[in-house]
């Protein structure tokens, strides 16, 4: 309505309205936003200082001592761990706290304490960012069978036991039960889609009722027992202790899961940080892109619409004009590290992205002379295997290896997890370039394209023997260090051979300053790192891709391929990797993306990155 009625040049103020009532954050950042909210709103918005949330994610809680015992009680508390805690109580018919206790105790420390050594481990490393243990614990397929277990003993108590008394607290527990894990669930299910911050104040009261009538239930069960003379009145008060201690720990851990994951899909747009970092800043109305299109975006990416998207930054006439980050799921090259608060000096996968950069170290080295030209043969680079060159083979070139037309055997089609993954079968052999060479040729060089990542470990193979360093070091040297990226990881494949096809990790910021050094043709910062020539003939097509759709084609390790929107061609070449790594180059419009997610292995997700770009990023673009 308001920008019907006021026409676009009151996004401003649209915005700044939307901050001021729709936006929750901690009390000081409320305080000094409710002084610019409407009188009548001030105290409706100052008394929203229970959810600390910011703008368009939560923030994770200064580390108090409060926090810290709530969450040490959090973790002894799971819902979980109550189960297989009643069910043993269940066991002893609760004739014996002491023995039941004790156990309880047992378990607590075989399953909880590894977990949690573990876990602090990571946390100081920077894996984690919450003390998720429990959530660790529940994750564990061992750990769910035990309870399984559990469960049907507890069952088959209920079942079979004459006892009123059990019969009726088995029944309500598993009522109590049931009802926080749907509230659980809920909370868990609702992390990437629009969740009214109504929930996070509905679920202390929901659970302060169900304490209540348990209460009551458990008074009524002691005065029974008593009376009936099957408890001392010592025995109900130590239960009632213990009881309230798992009670009270179940509680901080419902409400422990809206504090950490609980986000608001509310957005302003706001200019990204300048930092002295070579990056230069703008906005979104300057270079003449939609802001409500790119708000729009971002609010299908906090409900998670577009699913676990972890940053995205924009680049419009070489100034940053968005960047955010958001907090999902991630891995380590396949090793899980849970729910991650994003930021900005977080390195993350970048996958296959890593054969882009291994492109531009064969770049740079042909700049200094280390490599002649990139239609030598690569037979002259391995004479250590020789045996696995037969005439076809010895027609390969550095220009095959780049444009992935070596015509070698080759299977990436299939699943990263399947054995029969020709990527998979090279990481696991002994000698990876053994494995590579000896597959058969299929095609002549330079006549069929096929995906293969074995071709990019030969190109860094080749920079290793014109050099005497591995690609890693070559980049550090060479590229990364000249344009101020100094925090990275490339994951080795084998002792001091780093994995050139996906083994790289950068910081967002610094995965789109390689992206500007194509957009500058080779140059940073005055400062040439690879040739003009090179760069451009990175990105555009070098052989066709067969099969593709939108003229599909092929760079120096870069895709290339066209989009139309509205009856208009945009031409686009990306370096893309497994997940969602995603950096697009839109000359033509002055145009630089860069998305990182965590969607590994899922290949059928409809609204993935591209989807993005081209539904939201590309329509923003105002002419």
């Amino acid at each position: 309505i308001w920008q019907r009625w006021g026409g676009r040049n009151n996004n401003q103020y649209l915005e700044k309205i939307l901050l001021n009532w729709s936006s929750f954050g901690n009390e000081a950042s409320i305080a000094s936003k409710a002084m610019d909210t409407p009188s009548v709103l001030r105290p409706f918005i100052c008394t929203f200082t229970l959810t600390a949330t910011t703008n368009q994610q939560q923030q994770p809680l200064k580390s108090t001592m409060i926090t810290k015992i709530a969450n040490f009680i959090s973790v002894l508390g799971h819902p979980l761990l109550t189960v297989s805690l009643f069910s043993i109580l269940s066991l002893f018919n609760f004739e014996s706290i002491g023995k039941a206790s004790l156990i309880s105790a047992i378990i607590i420390g075989v399953v909880i304490i590894p977990t949690t050594i573990k876990m602090y481990r990571g946390k100081k490393s920077g894996v984690y960012t919450n003390f998720d243990v429990s959530d660790k614990v529940e994750r564990q397929s061992w750990y769910k069978y035990v309870l399984t277990l559990l469960f049907a003993v507890t069952l088959i108590l209920f079942l079979t036991d004459q006892s009123l008394t059990l019969r009726l607290s088995v029944l309500f527990f598993f009522l109590l039960l049931l009802t926080s894990q749907i509230v659980n669930n809920f909370i868990k299910s609702s992390l990437h889609v629009s969740f009214n911050v109504f929930i996070s104040f509905l679920i202390l009261p929901m659970n302060l009722i169900i304490g209540a009538l348990l209460f009551v239930f458990v008074l009524i069960i002691a005065w029974a027992r008593l009376t009936l003379k099957r408890h001392t009145l010592k025995e109900i008060i130590v239960g009632a202790f213990i009881g309230l201690f798992w009670g009270f720990g179940s509680l901080f851990t419902i409400s422990g899961y809206a504090q950490k994951m609980l986000r608001s899909t509310v957005y302003h747009y706001s200019i990204p940080v300048e930092l002295k970092d070579g990056i230069g800043i703008g906005n979104l109305s300057e270079e003449k892109m939609d802001s409500f299109k790119i708000m729009e975006l971002t609010t299908l990416i906090l409900k998670d619409s577009y699913p676990n998207i972890h940053s995205l930054l924009i680049v419009r006439n070489n100034k940053l004009v968005y960047e955010n980050y958001f907090a999902g799921t991630d891995e380590i090259s396949g090793q899980k590290l849970g729910y991650i608060k994003h930021t900005m000096d977080d390195l993350h996968d970048v996958r296959s992205i890593s054969k882009s950069v291994t492109s531009a170290c064969v770049g740079i080295a042909i700049k200094q002379g280390l490599i002649k030209n990139i239609d030598e043969p690569i037979f002259q680079y391995f004479k250590n295997y020789e045996t696995y060159f037969d005439t076809t083979k010895k027609k390969i070139t550095i220009r095959h290896l780049l444009t992935m037309t070596s015509g070698l055997e080759w299977n990436e089609d299939i699943s990263y997890r399947d054995p029969r993954n020709s990527e998979l079968q090279m990481d696991v052999s002994s000698d990876p370039v053994k494995y590579i060479l000896s597959r058969n040729s299929t095609h002549q060089p330079g006549s069929h394209w096929n995906y293969n990542g074995g071709e990019t470990q030969l190109l860094a193979e080749i920079i290793k023997a014109v050099c005497g360093e591995n690609v890693a070091l070559f980049a550090e040297k060479n590229l990364f260090k000249p344009m101020g990226i100094e925090k990275y990881e490339w994951l080795p494949l084998k002792k001091n051979t780093p994995a050139a096809a996906s083994g790289l990790r950068l910081r967002p910021r610094d995965l789109l300053k390689i992206g500007l050094l194509y957009v500058e043709d080779g140059n940073w910062k005055n400062t040439s790192i690879i040739q003009s020539d090179w760069a451009k003939q990175s990105l555009i097509t070098q052989v066709l891709r067969p099969q593709s759709k939108n003229n599909g084609g092929y760079g120096y390790q870069f895709w290339t391929y066209t989009d139309t929107l509205n009856s208009q061609p945009f031409h686009i070449t990306e370096a893309k990797g497994n997940g969602g790594q995603r950096l697009f180059f839109c000359k033509q419009q002055n145009l630089l993306v860069l998305f990182t997610a965590g969607n590994y292995n899922q290949w059928n997700i409809e609204n993935d990155t591209h989807k993005a770009l081209t539904n939201y990023i590309l329509k923003s673009i105002v002419e």
